[in-house]
């Protein structure tokens, strides 16, 4: 089975139309889709025998993902799709000739995410759910708050933006491209290059500021109450 028609068929699971959807297919892909359905969750394709590996560049370590690839990756995380896997493994199983990450010519990343759609469903899922499992020790183990950052418990309730207030939805819309302006310096010319620094760099220089902030805000926080005793 492959991913495309996996998706397809959990997408009529998950609307209730998988009967007539089911009726449809030909004995030999019924057959198929039930194999698939009940090995699909647990399933663990070990490197070594999947050929996605052998035939594609795949990368499911955060890390080792530049900036930019990260963004859209996160983007997807946090939608609601029927294909979040399929456009999650365009992002993260590239051409074997891309020596970076390049998602520039819209025309050849259309045939690439028609080439992902016709990969083995075991395979292809099997790759996502490693970045899943890698994506959560990175980003909410290792370097828990600094991409979704918790609330700060040392900054009184009234001091802290209502979540529909105009800053926070302001926040909310231009949450990654703060990013990219702060890494960048403020400066337009160098976000391109921003974009393409790895994870493991970009992890560390935020969660340096992070802290470096929160040290100068209860600095600053002291200061003013000893102002006004």
């Amino acid at each position: 089975m492959t991913i495309q028609s996996f998706l397809e068929f959990r997408k009529h699971a998950v609307r209730g139309t998988l009967e007539q959807y089911y009726e449809s297919l030909d004995v030999y892909a019924k057959l198929d889709a039930i194999k698939i359905f009940n090995k699909i969750k647990d399933e663990v394709v070990l490197k070594d025998n999947n050929s996605i590996y052998s035939n594609y560049n795949v990368i499911t370590d955060v890390e080792s993902m530049v900036l930019g690839q990260f963004i859209m990756i996160e983007q997807i995380m946090n939608a609601q799709t029927d294909t979040k896997e399929l456009q999650i493994l365009n992002l993260i199983v590239r051409p074997k000739a891309d020596e970076e990450f390049n998602y520039v010519n819209s025309e050849a990343e259309q045939l690439h995410s028609k080439e992902i759609a016709q990969l083995d469903a075991l395979e292809g899922i099997s790759i996502f759910n490693e970045f899943v499992r890698s994506r959560e020790e990175t980003l909410f183990k290792k370097f828990n708050g600094v991409i979704y950052q918790e609330p700060d418990d040392s900054i009184p309730e009234d001091e802290k933006e209502p979540d529909n207030s105009p800053e926070a939805q302001f926040g909310r819309m231009w949450y990654w491209y703060s990013i990219i302006r702060e890494l960048a310096g403020e400066d337009i010319l160098r976000q391109d290059q921003v974009t393409m620094l790895k994870m493991s760099k970009v992890l560390v220089e935020l969660a340096y500021k992070i802290q470096k902030g929160r040290i100068e805000y209860n600095r600053q926080r002291r200061e003013n109450m000893m102002r006004g005793r």
